[in-house]
């Protein structure tokens, strides 16, 4: 059974493991699809995270349905508050991301490439876990992707 001064131990082994993963330099896409996209991303991100900026778009929006009569206007109106709150919903759900939001987007939609690992450095992912009910054992397997 491991014991619990064995268990320190352990786990900084396993830190260091991670260690590396913090230093290596990661290739990043420098493609003008991907420069532009990137671009593109963080000024949607700076509009819509800026209460300011959505506060201006919702008056913009609600003085455009003043070209509607009375009752499709209040509808307009309605609705135009609604959709000003899901784009900033988005951009703060996205905040605890690991990756920078604009990365992590336009890869996403095929954008950009995303190299995760260099070769020969360390592991994308690394799993610890107990093996079947003997609690004495643990199990590590590592991830490796190369693109």
């Amino acid at each position: 059974m491991i014991s619990f001064v064995a268990s320190p131990i352990v786990l900084l082994f396993l830190l260091s493991l991670l260690y590396p993963a913090i230093v290596v330099s990661i290739k990043k896409d420098t493609s003008e699809k991907c420069l532009s996209c990137e671009s593109q991303v963080m000024e949607l991100q700076s509009t819509w995270t800026n209460e300011t900026s959505v506060a201006d778009v919702l008056k913009q929006l609600q003085h455009e349905c003043r070209a509607y009569p009375y009752k499709k206007r209040l509808i307009c109106d309605k609705l135009a508050a609604v959709f000003v709150q899901i784009p900033p919903a988005l951009f703060q759900g996205m905040d605890d991301l690991a990756w920078p939001i604009p990365e992590a987007m336009c890869a996403t939609i095929l954008q950009c490439d995303v190299y995760c690992c260099e070769e020969n450095g360390p592991p994308e992912q690394i799993h610890l876990s107990l093996v079947s009910n003997d609690f004495s054992s643990m199990g590590v397997t590592c991830k490796l992707q190369y693109h």
